[in-house]
């Protein structure tokens, strides 16, 4: 079986899950939407997708596409998720899912609602490191007391808006949320945390030591430190 995909957005991202769509046999690119026509073109012509739209609810309205991968701005992946569940599509989410609260919870209740498959893109689980890391915490070969993680994300300002609070949700929102993705898939669900932040590069806070504390049987110790 083959899965129809359509995509939202012809950003650095989309270039990156398109090569990996062309090489699984499972999977079949047939649509691309951007608002910007001439970028949506371009990125359509050199990876052979047959049809464009400028807008994601035309892309939504195809019949033929059967989930689509948002990779559009981070302010937009709800109301996308959301438009291009109650379409009867799949979903596959860059991350973050939302960058609020009461966004998510409509996001979840779509989900809920349609009975359809929605996933966020956090990569980390399917590292083959933190694959065999989880594989000895769940075996409980390893017992750990002390989990720390360090993340630097280098290209700070690529792509210009991920600075933007607006549109993508705070340096916490685009890149640590990752960190705190993986610390509960390993560890589970915090009890308390503690953060200290302060301002680098963006206008808002994009270092971060956050701490957190496990009601595990071994009390684990998780710190985060990104920049």
């Amino acid at each position: 079986m083959v899965v129809k995909i359509g995509i939202v957005g012809s950003g650095w991202a989309s270039h990156m899950h398109v090569r990996c769509l062309k090489e699984n046999p499972k999977a079949e690119v047939v649509a691309l939407a951007d608002v910007v026509r001439s970028k949506g073109l371009a990125f359509a012509r050199e990876y052979g997708i047959p049809r464009f739209y400028e807008s994601p609810e035309r892309l939504f309205e195809d019949p033929e596409v059967e989930a689509v991968y948002i990779a559009s701005p981070p302010k937009f992946h709800v109301a996308q998720a959301i438009a291009a569940l109650k379409s009867g599509k799949h979903v596959f989410s860059e991350k973050p899912p939302a960058i609020s609260l009461e966004e998510a919870e409509k996001l979840v209740k779509a989900v809920e609602d349609t009975g359809l498959t929605y996933q966020v893109g956090f990569n980390r689980r399917f590292w083959p490191i933190y694959k065999r890391l989880k594989g000895l915490v769940d075996s409980k070969r390893l017992r750990p007391f002390v989990v720390d993680i360090k993340m630097v994300r280098g290209e700070m300002e690529r792509p210009p808006w991920t600075k933007v609070r607006e549109v993508a949700g705070g340096f916490l929102y685009d890149s640590v949320i990752h960190m705190l993705d993986l610390s509960r898939w390993l560890v589970g669900e915090p009890e308390t945390i503690r953060c200290l932040a302060r301002r680098n590069i963006y206008p808002h806070p994009d270092g971060f030591v956050i701490m957190m504390e496990f009601s595990n049987e071994e009390r684990t110790i998780l710190s985060i430190t990104s920049a």
